[in-house]
């Protein structure tokens, strides 16, 4: 039992005056393969407006270089994996976008007079179509134009309401006993 530490008084290491030093794995040998940037021909013939972008040619390495690592002490027990250098490959740029055709839309203050006219050729339409309705009936009530049109009751008195500033009906009567009828000429 004198040999075993006591259970209750912590085990400190023994220091030393030099830190502990691990050793490390063999000597890494690291091969980079060398990258040469071939430029094409120039062709006398071809005349482009877009760029022409450098060929890249990996050629098999003609000398190996021979990198070692020399074992380091280790003062902590991770270490840290070294950065080890890369070959950089030279970047490529974009080709200039050729131009095309032009695609936007026609502004506004063009389309707006076309629009408006399509819009009254619509309405006449409908108001066509109540004109007719009201020369086999002899007279036309709101009801009417709702279920001809498939409209609302706002939009049909609108409907009604531009055939008599027009001249073509004349309104007779008042709020639910209103109806129309056609103006003779």
């Amino acid at each position: 039992m004198s040999d075993e530490p006591q259970q209750g008084a912590p085990i400190k290491p023994a220091q030393t005056a030099e830190p502990q030093v691990t050793p490390v794995a063999d000597p890494i040998t690291i091969v980079a393969p060398a990258i040469e940037v071939v430029e094409p021909p120039q062709v006398a013939e071809e005349i482009s407006d877009t760029a022409q972008l450098p060929v890249i040619e990996v050629t098999t390495p003609t000398q190996v270089e021979e990198v070692s690592v020399e074992p380091q002490p280790a003062t902590q027990s991770t270490q840290t994996p070294e950065m080890l250098p890369e070959a950089v490959a030279p970047i490529a740029h974009n080709a200039p976008v050729l131009s095309q055709p032009d695609n936007s839309p026609a502004p506004i203050s063009v389309l707006r007079p076309q629009a408006q006219v399509a819009r009254t050729n619509r309405i006449q339409k409908k108001l066509d179509k109540i004109m007719e309705f009201i020369r086999e009936k002899k007279t036309i009530r709101n009801d009417d134009v709702e279920k001809i049109l498939h409209v609302s009751d706002s939009t049909a008195q609108r409907y009604l309401g531009a055939l008599v500033k027009q001249g073509k009906l004349r309104k007779l009567g008042s709020r639910g006993s209103t109806h129309y009828e056609l103006v003779n000429i």
